[in-house]
């Protein structure tokens, strides 16, 4: 695996820096398969500050969990070929980091909940809670387990003193995330990557989960990064968004300005094939075809070959990131024309 810390195409600003505690910049991500190479994530950046939900949304494939992933630096069992970029945690660069180094970092400063519940089914979730404490604080088996009780209760397990006896398979499916954030959140990192944290749950569960999130962030001043195809759920929580497609940031803003005001023809398609029962419409739009091919992306813009604005120009060169305000860009060829047209439309 290579990584670089140098970043290979001009940036635009898209927001201030203060109190930031991650920093993404162009973070490109290659795995090397037999067939070719995957250009899994080529060029990312984004940051996130303290007490802030960044949303980073797209399709399946569009490169969201692999970056997340990256960020943490937990690829090394993968096919990498090469990651390139720079992840900054309080000013400190991560992917030029010796992995034991890193090691330390992972879980305590920097922290990741899982799509699905990975706890162990042969472990007690008291034993699997507390295992964080054992490792990087030096704990008793004993002490861990008072903490990982006291952390059962904060994130609303009932009788956490006596569940932390219990296996897995005695929890319900929203008791097991929850346990999922407890892990993660044990020696209070100060980034939480979520990534789908609620995609097995039932819509109840699932504002539950996010709204323990929430306060989970706002109490312990951490950054959030949720990963997610949910814009139901990006609307209710995030501050900020980044959209994803065929491994590349298309917009950022506001989830406010992604949600009233998109600028990319993608991020209007998505928005355009949800329901809406404030708007009236006949019919959903939803966006025709599929994601592309990552080992062969088509030439120029990528979203293209799906665009309904799609011109010539599309096809063979890949548009810049442009900025539409502070805090605010996309990449788009034809950005002041679908910019200004209403996606409800």
């Amino acid at each position: 695996m290579t990584t670089a810390a140098s970043a290979t195409e001009t940036r635009v600003e898209t927001a201030p820096r203060e109190n930031t505690l991650l920093e993404v910049e162009d973070l490109r991500v290659e795995f090397h398969l037999r067939r070719g190479i995957v250009k899994a994530v080529a060029g990312l950046s984004y940051h996130v500050g303290r007490q802030e939900t960044l949303a980073i949304v797209g399709e399946s494939g569009s490169g969201k969990s692999v970056a997340a992933h990256a960020v943490l630096g937990v690829l090394n069992e993968l096919p990498v070929h090469e990651i390139r970029g720079s992840v900054r945690l309080s000013g400190t660069e991560l992917l030029t980091m010796p992995e034991r180094e890193r090691r330390t970092v992972r879980g305590d400063r920097l922290s990741l909940i899982s799509q699905n519940s990975s706890l162990n089914p042969v472990f007690t979730v008291g034993w699997q809670v507390g295992e964080p404490f054992r490792i990087h604080r030096g704990m008793s088996h004993s002490q861990s387990l008072k903490h990982a009780a006291e952390l059962l209760d904060r994130v609303g397990i009932p009788s956490a003193s006596t569940r932390v006896n219990d296996y897995p398979h005695q929890f319900s499916g929203g008791q097991r995330q929850r346990a999922s954030i407890a892990m993660a959140l044990a020696l209070g990192p100060d980034v939480l990557i979520a990534d789908e944290p609620t995609t097995a749950l039932d819509v109840t569960i699932q504002a539950q989960i996010m709204d323990l999130l929430t306060e989970l962030k706002d109490e312990n001043g951490m950054g959030l990064i949720l990963i997610t195809h949910d814009l139901g759920l990006v609307a209710e929580a995030a501050d900020r968004v980044v959209v994803m497609y065929a491994g590349r940031e298309v917009e950022t803003g506001t989830a406010e300005e992604i949600f009233t005001s998109p600028a990319h023809p993608y991020t209007r398609g998505l928005l355009r094939s949800i329901p809406d029962v404030t708007h009236k419409r006949d019919h959903l739009h939803p966006i025709m075809g599929s994601p592309p091919d990552l080992m062969q992306p088509p030439a120029g813009c990528a979203f293209h070959p799906r665009c309904e604005w799609a011109t010539d120009l599309c096809s063979v060169e890949l548009p810049p990131v442009q900025s539409l305000g502070p805090g605010r860009a996309a990449s788009c060829h034809r950005l002041e024309e679908v910019a200004g047209v209403s996606h409800r439309d």
